[in-house]
């Protein structure tokens, strides 16, 4: 029970609603633990209900809270005798629009948007999503381009006409939404003005903060690029850019343990070999214990996040706390982000030359504060439990 979380919120004079149960839907991911960790702390009855094929789970630590069902009809069942008042909340979009339609039209859904389920490459004809930018850089582009086989282009085809109804059904019955981003809101708004946000956040209590006091600058020459594998990181046309200010001593680390494929991987492994960077950089496989990982960054002096859509905020938030420079995209939206908000993050093309990513910190506190607030606990749950105001028993079910 998180008490000092507990104290504040009543302090700031928050009144205890009568909730209706809230049922969380997902599948098995590293973000879930946060989740279930944040409704004990705010004492609000949920059910926390995971669908895995296998009937078991790898990412959830806390797995004496969950339900797990292999089944989706018997989840089904089980969703539809829930009681009328009942609220979902769908995080990402997990299962089909076919699938959600059919067992939650008759319940508030608060969908938790993750990025790859509301953005969509604007040269991809064939998707269903609500944003649409270009997430694909040149040569990460063409890799796409070239790599896609016939059949997957038709299972796409297929894919498009099956779920376009049903997607434009599921869209039209979304009210309440949660998105990482300020400007992802808004960007959402203009495709549906009806839209409600809900700030949830995968946020989690604070367990490092004796390690960021103690940072230090260990070294200029360890670089992390993006956190996982996925390919809307544009690896390769970061170190395409970087490769010229990279000398025989520094150490590339790229997460690797989730999100890519092997194909992928080896497409990377090639390209790192023409740049003859096959010394420099270390491919991290293995998923790290969290305390592990986080040793492990803050070695990094320099961050690189190449994602055109948002992506992997956590760790650019846990990278700008330990003080090393973060470099995006210019057209990211994080990027945009952050430079609306006043904290100092770097465009990848015109600010990385050795100048740069040789000079010593300097520490601006009120980069260091705001950081802090956006990253604080507590203030979160006050303005999340605020938000839940919304399904107090005094509102009728739509």
């Amino acid at each position: 029970m998180c008490q000092t979380s507990n104290e504040k919120i009543e302090r700031e004079g928050i009144v205890k609603n009568k909730y209706p149960l809230f049922v969380h839907l997902f599948r098995d991911n590293i973000f879930i633990d946060t989740i279930i960790q944040q409704f004990i702390d705010l004492e609000i009855e949920s059910k926390f209900l995971c669908y895995s094929k296998t009937g078991s789970v790898n990412f959830i630590k806390m797995k004496k809270e969950i339900e797990i069902f292999n089944n989706l009809e018997k989840l089904g069942k089980f969703i539809k005798n829930m009681p009328q008042e009942t609220v979902f909340f769908l995080h990402s979009r997990c299962f089909s629009y076919i699938y959600i339609n059919k067992y939650l039209k008759k319940f508030r859904v608060v969908w938790s948007t993750w990025g790859g389920d509301i953005y969509k490459d604007n040269r991809e004809l064939l998707s269903l999503n609500l944003l649409s930018i270009p997430m694909y850089k040149d040569k990460t582009r063409r890799y796409e381009c070239w790599n896609k086989p016939i059949k997957e282009r038709v299972k796409d085809i297929i894919r498009y006409i099956v779920y376009y109804f049903p997607s434009k059904k599921f869209y039209a019955s979304m009210q309440y939404i949660s998105c990482v981003l300020p400007n992802e809101f808004e960007l959402l708004k203009e495709k549906k003005e009806s839209f409600v946000p809900i700030p949830l956040r995968y946020l989690k209590q604070e367990t490092y903060k004796f390690q960021l006091e103690k940072k230090e600058i260990i070294s200029q020459k360890k670089i992390l690029i993006n956190n996982s594998g996925a390919i809307t990181g544009n690896h390769v046309d970061i170190l395409y850019h970087i490769k010229d200010f990279i000398d025989e001593s520094t150490i590339i680390y790229i997460p690797f343990s989730y999100g890519g494929t092997e194909k992928y991987y080896n497409f990377l492994q090639t390209e790192i070999k023409k740049m003859k960077l096959e010394k420099n950089v270390i491919f991290l496989k293995e998923f790290l214990e969290y305390e592990e990982y986080l040793k492990l960054l803050s070695q990094c002096t320099i961050a690189i996040f190449g994602h055109i859509r948002q992506q992997a905020i956590g760790n650019v938030l846990l990278m700008l706390r330990l003080r090393a420079k973060v470099f995006f995209f210019e057209d990211s939206i994080s990027y945009k982000y952050f430079n609306k908000i006043g904290i100092q993050v770097f465009d990848l093309i015109r600010d990385f030359n050795n100048e740069i990513i040789k000079t010593c910190d300097t520490i601006d506190e009120d980069i260091t504060k705001k950081i802090n607030e956006i990253s604080n606990y507590e203030t979160y749950l006050i303005d999340f439990k605020k938000s839940l105001s919304f399904f107090d028993q005094s509102h009728s079910c739509q």
